[in-house]
């Protein structure tokens, strides 16, 4: 494929798999993800309660934040403490999901009807090479941000203070891409891993950046907005989950097709 083509059929396939994703064994892997990262962000919120505390406070000492839970600094430093623990669970959640959606979007582009226990019984067998081959996105991705809050911690530049999430999120999508071109070994389709990549991440982006703002929210008073933008963040990170791994699965496809027929 052309360049023009490897762009279009990207954006193609991130449209079909957003249209078809009222499909239950398409959207509810990423919609358990977003559940489980929305209640994590609500247990914390609340973790000063007695009901949670004795889980909440030992993990936000080992993040060497054990007096967050003050009130409104608890929402000033809430993305924080749920970002780290989310790159963590996404260590095995990630794969789980993106393999649960690649099955059923093989099924439903070649035309059959797919089904959460049909896709289950493909990846179950699978679950830990899935978790193994993806660990350079999921581990590399928790490394890039645990490196920008250690150089955010130390005494830099403000240029290089206020770049240094940028840059991590720069490098993340570079992993990303080059992981789902060489994951499917495509002969010739680095150009669409990056656009459907990028369209995932710009999904995304608006709520990140508003989720970053974190602190001018709680000196306006409105803290408990935060725990909004956050839950808005987690959705649109299961939407472009779900978008990503349907597009690499039909630009996959399409190049197994071009093999098949050339052949």
């Amino acid at each position: 494929m052309n360049p023009i083509e490897q762009g279009l059929l990207a954006v193609q396939g991130v449209w079909r798999t957003l249209r078809a994703a009222r499909l239950p064994a398409l959207g509810l892997p990423w919609l358990v993800w977003a559940a489980l990262m929305c209640a994590l962000a609500l247990g914390f919120a609340w973790g000063a309660h007695p009901a949670l505390s004795w889980l909440a406070v030992p993990v936000a000492n080992a993040l060497r934040r054990g007096d967050v839970f003050r009130y409104p600094s608890l929402f000033e430093q809430l993305p924080a403490i749920v970002a780290r623990i989310e790159d963590l669970a996404s260590i095995v959640l990630v794969p789980l999901a993106s393999g649960l959606t690649t099955a059923a979007c093989e099924e439903h582009f070649s035309g059959r009807r797919p089904t959460l226990t049909g896709a289950w019984a493909r990846v179950a067998p699978r679950a830990f090479a899935l978790i193994v081959a993806t660990l350079p996105i999921t581990l590399g991705a928790w490394l890039l941000h645990l490196g920008a809050d250690m150089l955010l911690a130390t005494r830099i530049s403000s240029f290089t203070r206020h770049y240094a999430p940028e840059v991590a999120a720069v490098a993340t999508l570079a992993v990303r891409s080059l992981c789902a071109y060489a994951g499917a070994t495509w002969p010739k389709g680095l150009l669409a891993a990056i656009v459907f990549t990028l369209l995932g991440d710009l999904l995304v982006a608006p709520f990140v950046l508003l989720v970053r703002q974190a602190p001018v929210v709680v000196d306006r008073g409105v803290p408990e907005l935060v725990l909004v933008l956050l839950v808005a963040r987690y959705v649109a990170g299961a939407i472009a989950g779900l978008a990503v791994a349907g597009a690499a699965t039909l630009v996959f496809l399409s190049e197994v097709q071009a093999h098949e027929e050339g052949a």
